[in-house]
């Protein structure tokens, strides 16, 4: 019955998103020039953890993986991953938080990180309308050597995130990329921001989608917020540090 309820306001919000938001042209960084302006804000060489080799042997790993389960299109960007994986090892999270895991590819590296820094754990909400029969298998590309840091949470991030946030550390780091619409971007950010720990980050995947993140961030004030560009054209992820 919840799984139902859940299905039908899914429906709603999805017919909702035809009027949502419309973002507009967005002015966008390269990586480069975030990892320079958000360490200087975490006082954190951000640029030097991108350079490690264990990050680009993660992405070889990730590579070389059997076929996953959901499209290639549905794991994250190169650049998002990379935030993960920096901003993971920079702020060594006693509890990081992400929606949406598909593959599971920014789990890989978030826990690839928290591996490296030898603490922290990462909570994942994940959820696939269309009932439990038809839901395919989360994760895939997570190796089996960084799952014992990885709490995986099945449901829609409007009914799960709330109370997870209330029962684990505040989270240094959260990781919007499930369901893109300005209604569940918006809310997800709105109930994060006062759980987060400062300082922390906030990444946002496909920005470009809507207003939500720029709304959020003319609310939220956050130290500092930009959009960065990826290697997919017109997709665009937003960073946004917390003071």
């Amino acid at each position: 019955m919840v799984d139902l309820w859940d299905r039908l306001i899914n429906r709603v919000e999805l017919w909702g998103a035809t009027s949502d938001p419309e973002h507009s042209s967005i002015k966008a960084i390269p990586l480069s020039a975030a990892l320079t302006e958000v360490g200087e804000v975490l006082r954190s060489d951000l640029s030097s953890i991108a350079c490690e080799p264990a990050l680009e042997a993660l992405e070889a790993r990730i590579a070389s993986s059997p076929p996953a389960a959901f499209p290639a299109v549905y794991d994250g960007n190169l650049v998002l991953r990379t935030l993960c994986y920096v901003l993971c090892r920079a702020l060594a999270p006693v509890s990081a938080v992400e929606t949406g895991v598909a593959n599971g590819a920014t789990s890989a590296y978030l826990l690839a990180a928290l591996d490296k820094a030898s603490t922290g754990r990462l909570y994942s909400i994940d959820w696939m309308p269309g009932g439990a029969g038809r839901r395919l298998p989360v994760g895939d590309l997570v190796p089996d050597d960084l799952r014992e840091r990885w709490s995986l949470r099945v449901g829609p991030s409007r009914r799960v995130l709330a109370p997870l946030l209330r029962t684990i550390d505040p989270p240094s780091l959260f990781v919007h990329d499930s369901s893109h619409t300005y209604r569940n971007m918006r809310r997800e950010l709105d109930t994060v921001t006062p759980f987060m720990r400062r300082p922390g980050v906030i990444l946002v995947d496909d920005i470009q989608v809507n207003a939500s993140f720029v709304a959020w961030a003319g609310n939220a004030r956050p130290a500092y917020y930009a959009s960065v560009g990826t290697e997919r054209p017109d997709h665009f992820v937003g960073v946004a540090v917390l003071t």
